[in-house]
């Protein structure tokens, strides 16, 4: 196997896993509150995230390493960088992928400081889950163009 296939397995694990709880939070939690009451959620909710905390960082920086390698491999030097649809399609996913990062990382901090109950902490799930659907998408149509 080459390291190449290698990355894409570990990138493919990790984005099912990042964006499983990405979808998490922002499809099934609200329909815990739905079910169960408004207070229910917010405890499974806290404790789920407080667990991915933890871990889901691991993965998306998995993500964005084994996304950094293959990129690597594909762009050689900055004239390349929209030489072809395939790579203007790719440097389209990594734009995303910086916006997704940074909403990451924020929602992070805002949830160690104990501020995840306001509503930039609502909007980064959504917008992240959106993104993140969009460069699924991308990752295939980079291969049809």
């Amino acid at each position: 196997m080459s390291s190449y296939s290698l990355f894409q397995i570990l990138h493919l694990i990790s984005a099912v896993i990042f964006g499983g709880f990405i979808f998490a939070e922002v499809v099934l939690f609200p329909s815990i509150g739905k079910l169960y009451g408004k207070h229910r959620q917010e405890e499974a909710e806290y404790a789920i995230v407080k667990r991915g905390i933890k871990i889901i960082p691991v993965f998306f920086a998995t993500l964005l390493i084994t996304g950094t390698l293959m990129y690597l491999d594909h762009i050689h030097s900055i004239n390349e960088m929209f030489a072809t649809p395939f790579n203007i399609v790719l440097n389209i996913k990594v734009f995303l992928v910086l916006l997704v990062t940074v909403g990451i990382l924020t929602a992070i901090v805002l949830f160690n400081l104990g501020r995840s109950e306001g509503k930039l902490f609502a909007v980064i799930h959504y917008v992240a889950f959106v993104l993140v659907f969009v460069i699924v998408v991308l990752a295939k149509v980079m291969y049809l163009v």
